[in-house]
């Protein structure tokens, strides 16, 4: 400690006073400080002072840490913890029925999404029927003028097994077109073809076993041409 201190805390403090009875320490104020150093030079003497402070205490052998159990009285007041907590109920509770909110205009919102979708569907069913309607009467009518009898000329049972079958028909051309299988929707009997390259790679056998099944006589795979 700086010899002025010592001096001046003499002063203040007379000599039979205790430590414990003032519990003050001093330390030597940084010289020569800049403005971007004050911060730093402040914890250094903060830190000084907490250390002359565990000194006095050690040299009177007293404990300066607090024992485990220890719980310091709050700094805010009942009254203050009590508008903070009413403070964040209310905010949960905005919070809360801010989500309600969404949650009911999404839910409005796909239940008008679903109604339209039921609408167009329903038009565009009543569009194929009113088509579909048409063209059956305008069958019928060129028939007739084409001197068919009523007993021959196409019913709308007819006419409805005619318009499904198209319709199949179109549906299995986009599945085609779009998937790029030739085969799309053939039964799974039907992909095996009795020619070379299907005697010879058949895909039902297992090929961990199969080619000792079919050639355990010694025979050769089939390769369509014969021996002169």
């Amino acid at each position: 400690m700086d010899e002025r201190l010592r001096l001046a805390l003499g002063v203040i403090l007379p000599q039979e006073e205790h430590f414990l009875d003032y519990l003050a320490v001093t330390a030597r104020s940084p010289d020569g400080v800049d403005d971007d150093e004050t911060e730093a030079a402040i914890q250094t003497q903060a830190a000084s002072a907490v250390a002359q402070a565990k000194r006095a205490f050690k040299k009177l052998d007293l404990p300066f840490y607090p024992p485990p159990d220890y719980t310091a009285e709050m700094y805010r007041s009942e009254t203050t913890m009590q508008r903070l907590a009413s403070r964040d109920r209310a905010t949960a509770e905005a919070l809360k029925v801010k989500e309600q909110r969404r949650a009911l205009k999404m839910q409005v919102r796909l239940k008008k999404q679903l109604k339209h979708d039921r609408s167009s569907t329903r038009i565009k069913s009543e569009r194929i029927q009113r088509e579909f309607l048409k063209k059956w009467r305008e069958e019928r009518t060129q028939l007739r003028k084409q001197g068919v009898g009523e007993e021959e000329l196409p019913t709308l049972e007819q006419a409805e097994a005619k318009f499904v079958r198209m319709r199949r028909a179109i549906r299995r051309s986009k599945n085609i077109k779009y998937s790029g299988r030739k085969d799309y929707g053939k039964p799974r009997r039907l992909l095996k073809k009795n020619d070379t390259k299907g005697l010879n790679d058949d895909p039902y056998i297992n090929p961990q076993f199969g080619n000792s099944r079919r050639f355990s006589s010694g025979s050769r795979p089939f390769s369509g041409t014969k021996k002169k």
